[in-house]
C-alpha cells in the first residue's frame, strides 16, 4: 500500500510510540482517561510490541469503568510479558 509517507522503522516507530505514551500519561495524570485511553491507542497502533502500553489503556479504561476492555487489555499485557 502507498500512501505517499516513508514507512517508519523500528527505532522511529519504537520512538514515536514513546512519545504517544508520555502525552498519554499526562492526559492520565490530569483525570482525562477518555484522552489517555485513546493516545495508548495510537501507541498501540504505531508500535504493538510493547506491553506497557496496553498495560496503561487498561487502566484508563478501568478508570472509565470499563472494566471488560480493561480486563482484555490486561490479558494482552500478561501474555505479553
Amino acid at each position: 500500500m502507498v500512501t505517499g509517507e516513508p514507512e517508519l522503522d523500528i527505532e522511529e516507530r519504537k520512538a514515536l510510540a514513546t512519545q504517544l505514551k508520555l502525552s498519554a500519561n499526562a492526559l492520565f495524570a490530569a483525570g482525562n482517561y477518555a484522552g489517555a485511553r485513546d493516545g495508548y491507542t495510537e501507541a498501540i497502533s504505531v508500535n504493538p510490541d510493547d506491553p506497557v502500553l496496553y498495560c496503561n489503556r487498561a487502566q484508563a479504561h478501568i478508570n472509565l469503568e470499563k472494566s471488560v476492555a480493561g480486563s482484555m487489555c490486561y490479558s494482552r499485557h500478561i501474555l505479553m510479558i
